[in-house]
């Protein structure tokens, strides 16, 4: 027996019939979605710009480059890095140690990895199965490796090709820890770069105090208390300087209003997948019964 053939137009007006079905189909798929969006907690982010101190804006830096040939003719070989402070910030800052630092601190580490919503008085509730804030206690500590790429998820770090300008961002269910967390981050970060840095520059001044020792040479005498004299004033800009490698553009602040989710674009992303589930049960309703 030959299948009865239907006329698009025909077709068209069956799918129109079953309007109610694609009404009850989209709604119910609506609900789900947006009963989804409220399950989420609102996300918060805290965001602070900085400029980095490279060696151009330092007269170090420039003292440095000019002294080069000084050190060649004294026969000293420091170690030079062609590492920007950019570069060098956004290593420290996403670094394993750095966070591992974090981690390990309980005054920290809870709201960190254990953060689930914040209440009415915005106060952190944590996630039972991890921390039990009753007791100050942990109930089972995430993995530092799970737990760091979580961070690495939260961290935002945008370079302005233009400018050079850093803005780093961190997301966080509470604004006031995304706040406090973004600027104890920057903080760690920069006091690990001037420590390392002292110890660099203390290091050579060891090695050229060494050197001008073994010799009589007055030029080369010259060019080593020139060197000296580099590293001496690198290491009175790391001890004074409140922000040794990057100076604030925008200060961070904490944030008032949600960055995420927006549950008008689920709602939106409900409804449609509700419409196509509808026309695609219409269809295979109506394919059925012919």
């Amino acid at each position: 027996m030959a299948k009865k053939f239907i006329k698009p137009s025909d077709y068209l007006g069956k799918m129109f019939k079953s309007w109610k079905l694609a009404l009850i189909t989209t709604s119910v798929i609506s609900v789900i979605f947006l009963s989804y969006g409220f399950s989420l907690p609102n996300i918060y982010k805290s965001s602070v710009k900085i400029s980095p101190v490279e060696g151009s804006n330092n007269p170090i830096g420039g003292l440095q480059s000019g002294l080069a040939g000084f050190a060649s003719l004294a026969g000293v070989s420091l170690p030079a890095s062609n590492t920007s402070k950019q570069d060098l910030l956004e290593a420290t800052i996403k670094s394993k140690q750095l966070f591992k630092e974090f981690f390990n601190d309980d005054s920290i580490a809870p709201s960190l990895v254990a953060s689930k919503k914040i209440n009415s008085k915005k106060e952190i509730i944590f996630d039972k199965n991890i921390y039990d804030s009753e007791n100050n206690k942990w109930t089972k500590k995430p993995l530092l490796t799970l737990s760091y790429r979580s961070f690495l998820n939260k961290l935002q770090f945008n370079v302005e090709r233009q400018s050079g300008l850093i803005e780093i961002s961190f997301k966080h269910v509470s604004p006031e820890f995304s706040y406090f967390f973004i600027n104890k981050l920057l903080e760690k970060a920069d006091e690990k770069i001037r420590l390392n840095d002292l110890m660099e520059a203390e290091n050579k001044l060891l090695f050229l105090n060494n050197e001008i020792n073994q010799t009589d040479k007055i030029e080369i005498q010259k060019s080593i208390n020139s060197l000296i004299k580099i590293e001496l004033e690198k290491q009175m800009l790391a001890k004074i300087s409140k922000n040794y490698s990057y100076t604030i553009v925008d200060v961070s602040m904490v944030p008032e209003l949600k960055y995420s989710p927006s549950r008008l674009l689920i709602l939106i992303a409900g409804v449609f997948v509700g419409l196509i589930s509808s026309v695609i049960l219409i269809a295979l309703k109506i394919s059925f019964r012919e």
